[in-house]
């Protein structure tokens, strides 16, 4: 009589590669995660870029509106049209991105920047007087505003300084400016 080897079946069989299978599809998910977590991280810093740069152009305009002469008008500027001033026109190049090019083409560092300068108080210049004479003259106040479009959709800002911004992309940073009065001679 042959005796025969006899194979038992193993329970256990085939759980390893299972066991594999699962890990792979966790580990698969996971990195799926960390890929949408690097993008929103990329989204945030160039959104965070963009800020610092809007910021750095409305402190040269403000700085820029501070040395004028008192007699030049600032009144109702905005970007879109002719500059008013030379220090204006170069503040419209720069919010166009004249300084940043790439292949000859300037790209900026905001995508649709616009800027305006509103005035929110006319000087008013009353009389001149005697020293230690007090004067009903007031300093003119202008809002200087910078706008660009954002990279994901948010709470808009109120802002008449819109340019060519799609709604709910509107980004905004804005700086009240006091001007002296042009001093009496």
């Amino acid at each position: 009589m042959f005796i025969g080897r006899k194979t038992r079946l193993h329970p256990e069989a085939g759980t390893t590669l299972l066991e594999v299978l699962i890990t792979i599809v966790i580990l698969a998910f996971g990195l799926l995660g960390l890929a949408g977590l690097q993008a929103k991280i990329h989204l945030a810093e160039v959104e965070s870029y963009q800020r610092a740069e809007a910021l750095v152009l409305l402190r040269d305009m403000v700085e820029r509106m501070q040395s004028y002469d008192p007699a030049v008008s600032h009144a109702d500027y905005d970007t879109s049209s002719t500059c008013a001033t030379p220090d204006q026109c170069e503040w419209l190049a720069a919010l166009q991105g004249a300084a940043e090019k790439k292949a000859g083409v300037s790209v900026g560092a905001m995508t649709n920047a616009h800027g305006c300068i509103t005035q929110l108080q006319a000087p008013v210049v009353v009389a001149c007087a005697p020293p230690g004479t007090v004067t009903q003259n007031t300093p003119g106040i202008y809002l200087v505003t910078v706008t660009w479009s954002g990279m994901h959709q948010t709470a808009a800002p109120s802002s008449s300084c819109t340019g060519d911004t799609v709604d709910g992309y509107l980004r905004s940073v804005s700086a009240r400016v006091s001007l002296g009065i042009a001093a009496c001679t």
